[in-house]
């Protein structure tokens, strides 16, 4: 967080919105197939759709911009508006936003010039927001630069809706952990990402560089929105990941990435330690990516 549906043929062409089959790791046959929405992201920008159906929905941010970006889908609590949104961010931090609205998934942090991530979320009907929260160098969120959309979720029958895919295996997110499978995770498939915890959570991906370790990881992510980050090549590159989940929440990792260790963190804050941020509770670890099965 700190860093960094189903309409006509017509409609969907209209409203930037398509029908695919399902992601990898979803059955076939009788399964009405997702659709799916693009989100481009550019410096400070969001191009995505005014409108979207409701139900399961794959959501892909294709990063046009030269700064990493995410995608934070958020259902506005009534009344809000984004420009309280962004003077509770100016006053109160990260904590006072959440405050204003539910987080809804998301694609989490995504390399700039061309970046691509792919999850599928559950959208119910009402206004949201699609913002995100990565600071620039000098250390200024990107919402507050202008990247923050609203956009509405609108009913759609309940017979055009699609179920939930089917994942290859599950990420839980817990208060203040993450639980992978024993094997690691697949390089590429679906992925279940359930909250379990009581807090909002969120998971970044970032590729280990070779030779280097988690705590060279941490050292990078922690470092101050605006402060020098540690000399040398960065030790992670950007790979995705889903952001925050509410309580009890699922969404699914739509994974295409090279074989590797990967950093996993979780930077949302704790509403109840003056919103210090979970990666500080532990929310951090490594995973291995490229397992099989």
């Amino acid at each position: 967080m700190l860093r960094r549906l189903v309409a006509s043929a017509l409609v969907g062409s209209l409203l930037g919105i398509a029908a695919t089959a399902p992601p990898a790791g979803a059955s076939g046959g009788s399964r009405r197939a997702i659709p799916t929405v693009t989100i481009r992201a550019r410096d400070f920008s969001f191009e995505m759709p005014a409108k979207i159906p409701s139900g399961w929905t794959t959501v892909r941010l294709v990063n046009e911009g030269g700064e990493p970006h995410q995608a934070q889908l958020a259902k506005l609590d009534p009344g809000v508006t984004p420009e309280q949104i962004v003077s509770a961010g100016a006053s109160g931090g990260d904590r006072a936003i959440v405050a204003l609205l539910t987080v809804a998934g998301g694609p989490n942090t995504t390399a700039a010039h061309g970046g691509t991530t792919s999850v599928t979320v559950n959208l119910t009907p009402g206004d949201y927001v699609a913002m995100c929260f990565i600071p620039s160098a000098d250390g200024t969120r990107h919402y507050a630069k202008g990247m923050i959309q609203r956009f509405t979720v609108t009913k759609a029958p309940a017979q055009a809706t699609a179920k939930a895919p089917k994942a290859k295996a599950t990420i839980t997110l817990s208060d203040f952990s993450f639980g992978f499978p024993s094997n690691g995770l697949p390089a590429k498939g679906v992925v279940a990402v359930k909250n379990t915890g009581t807090q909002d959570h969120e998971i970044t991906l970032d590729a280990l560089a070779p030779g280097r370790t988690l705590d060279d990881a941490k050292a990078f992510l922690l470092t101050p929105p605006g402060a020098p980050t540690p000399s040398g090549p960065p030790p992670i590159t950007e790979a995705g990941g889903i952001v925050g989940l509410a309580p009890g929440a699922t969404g699914y990792l739509n994974l295409s990435l090279t074989p590797g260790t990967y950093v996993a963190a979780c930077f949302f804050p704790d509403p109840t330690k003056a919103g210090l941020p979970h990666v500080i509770e532990g929310m951090l670890g490594t995973v291995t990516v490229g397992a099989t099965g």
